[in-house]
């Protein structure tokens, strides 16, 4: 995964020319790609265990903001040192 980021950190890098911005644009990609890879996953098994369909309910209104927190931050630390990106 830390590979999918420095690539999508090197096009941004490319197309914005900011460092900064090129970490919050790959961070948030990685991240809108990882909620749906989830949500996906969750819908295709949900059918096989009843824990599934209370994990579909993280991916509701009030509780959205909750996982997309956790996502951004899991993500983030995935990237803490940044100067290792550059």
């Amino acid at each position: 995964m830390k590979k999918f980021i420095t690539d999508a950190f090197k096009i941004a890098l490319i197309i914005t020319g900011n460092k900064r911005w090129s970490i919050v644009i790959a961070i948030l990609y990685l991240t809108v790609l990882n909620m749906a890879t989830i949500y996906g996953l969750l819908h295709l098994l949900q059918g096989l265990a009843d824990g599934i369909t209370k994990l579909l309910i993280l991916f509701s209104y009030p509780y959205i903001d909750i996982s997309i927190a956790l996502m951004l931050g899991f993500n983030t630390w995935l990237l803490t040192p940044f100067d290792s990106l550059y």
